[in-house]
């Protein structure tokens, strides 16, 4: 649950800056390799569409 967390409360951060505005890097240190599901959750968070079952099968 610590993990998930982390993953959730880092893709609020990010689609927060991107929605004020703001350029994001986002990367990974610690070995868990956590960039793509904070950049994959946070275009979920931004993007209606990407809520939607054709817009979760985009590749």
């Amino acid at each position: 649950m610590k993990h998930l967390h982390a993953i959730l409360e880092a893709a609020y951060f990010v689609a927060k800056r991107l929605d004020e505005g703001n350029s994001v890097l986002v990367h990974c240190s610690d070995g868990w390799d956590r960039t793509a599901q904070v950049c994959a959750l946070a275009q979920i968070i931004l993007d209606p569409y990407y809520r939607t079952f054709l817009g979760l099968q985009v590749s």
